[in-house]
């Protein structure tokens, strides 16, 4: 259930972003297209302002499987876990999943985040993260 808080926010977001037919459906789902990556976004139960924030990342490659999961096993290990952040993996879809909690977000500070976060999608979608790892 949404709070108070979380709906102003949420919609705030959705003005922001040029979206606002998009809010009543987000508040409903929890999900949302942004910049052409799946998104959902959750209220953190028994927390007044924090939400949860996933990120679809895409589904890995059939080619290098193994050196892939291999990345996000060590991108998981180094990721700060300030906001409680994980790389994970959607049991049905096979995707991989990037989630993190934001504590008293603002409409400005979502936008800002979620920018970052789906080109940082984007580029996952590239090249897995992987660097000079596949050559």
């Amino acid at each position: 259930m949404w709070s108070t808080a979380q709906i102003i926010v949420l919609k705030k977001f959705c003005e922001l972003a040029q979206c606002r037919a998009a809010a009543d459906h987000l508040l409903q789902h929890g999900a949302l297209c942004y910049d052409d990556i799946a998104i959902s976004i959750l209220p953190v139960a028994n927390q007044e302002t924090a939400i949860r924030i996933l990120i679809k990342m895409g589904t890995p490659s059939d080619t290098n499987n193994a050196a892939i999961y291999k990345r996000l096993l060590e991108l998981n290990l180094l990721m700060p876990q300030i906001n409680k952040e994980k790389l994970s993996l959607d049991p049905l879809s096979g995707d991989v999943i990037f989630s993190y909690e934001l504590q008293v977000p603002t409409a400005e500070a979502l936008m800002n985040s979620l920018r970052h976060l789906t080109s940082q999608a984007k580029q996952w979608q590239q090249d897995y993260f992987l660097d000079d790892v596949i050559a």
